[in-house]
């Protein structure tokens, strides 16, 4: 479906879920994990990749034939593939925005999600990838009883959660 708001109700998942953003199908490994972990057990999983809109090419929505590109279709075929090895139903959702890290808070805060967990990034430190997530978060209006964790996964499996090297976002 397309919508103009992400939201619990429109994307029939509950609040406290974890969101987990892909950008890339050949590192998955963060969906993997989070489907092994207990943790994950009783909440809702919405993977996201984030359409990257350039400076001035704004969009007035996604038209119903252009809801998944070719791209992301091979992304999210290779995500359900995980999923089913799981035995677990995830959620798939693209969001467009300019910027990777404010469309994550944004969907985050809209979702309520309780929990975020990404894979290492090629081209940054998880620390800059908290930084950055952080400074989107203050960015993003959001009711200060929203409580959400930021977990980075590390190439080598690590996992670096907010008393490590992220940071809780909280308000």
């Amino acid at each position: 479906d397309t919508e103009r708001e992400i939201g619990p109700v429109g994307l029939g998942c509950r609040e406290g879920g974890v969101l987990v953003p892909v950008r890339d199908y050949n590192t998955l490994t963060q969906i993997d994990w989070v489907l092994g972990q207990p943790e994950a057990d009783g909440r809702d999983v919405v993977v996201l990749t984030v359409r990257v809109l350039g400076p001035g090419r704004g969009t007035s929505g996604i038209a119903e034939d252009q809801m998944f590109s070719d791209y992301e279709q091979k992304l999210f075929t290779r995500v359900v593939a995980i999923a089913e090895r799981h035995g677990r139903r995830v959620m798939l959702l693209v969001a467009p925005g300019t910027n990777i890290f404010d469309a994550l808070a944004q969907s985050a805060v809209q979702l309520r999600a309780g929990l975020i967990v990404v894979g290492e990034s090629e081209v940054m430190t998880p620390e800059r990838q908290a930084h950055l997530l952080g400074e989107a978060w203050d960015r993003t209006p959001h009711d200060v009883g929203l409580s959400t964790r930021f977990v980075v996964l590390g190439k080598d499996r690590r996992v670096l959660r907010s008393e490590e090297h992220t940071s809780e976002l909280q308000s």
